[in-house]
């Protein structure tokens, strides 16, 4: 770097950067020696929401999309009707089917809306085209 200015910070010397510009272009930074343009400014929900770290409103899905998300794809291949019972502990995020394992979020969703329960101890006989399941809610 070539400039001549320093600034202290806890007792350490770092340079300051001159762009030897009076007015930088309005929108843009500095970074690293390098000028940034700001494209878009995000808030913290926006950003986590494109990491994909936010979980998803199920409230606001359509039934097919949680059947998707609950079953995946390929659920209308399953047949047959399911005697044993499903326990699904409310405070884990994922639960054992006969074909796999599945997310609780869009399947308790789904339960509720089928079924109304929604509690510790409630248990529904969950029908689908591909078959029944008799589910057992634990916390």
């Amino acid at each position: 770097m070539s400039s001549g200015k320093w600034q202290t910070i806890n007792g350490v010397r770092f340079p300051v950067e001159d762009s030897n510009r009076e007015n930088p272009e309005e929108g843009s930074f500095t970074h690293d020696g390098k000028e940034w343009k700001t494209v878009a400014e995000l808030t913290f929900e926006e950003a986590k929401a494109i990491a994909g770290n936010q979980k998803k409103d199920w409230s606001d899905a359509t039934d097919e999309e949680l059947m998707v998300h609950t079953f995946g794809y390929g659920a209308s291949r399953i047949k047959g009707h399911h005697t044993e019972t499903i326990v699904v502990k409310l405070s884990e995020e994922k639960t054992q089917m006969p074909f796999g394992f599945v997310e609780n979020a869009p399947l308790l969703e789904l339960l509720w809306r089928k079924t109304g329960a929604d509690c510790p101890e409630e248990e529904a006989d969950l029908e689908f085209p591909h078959g029944t399941y008799h589910i057992l809610l634990q916390e």
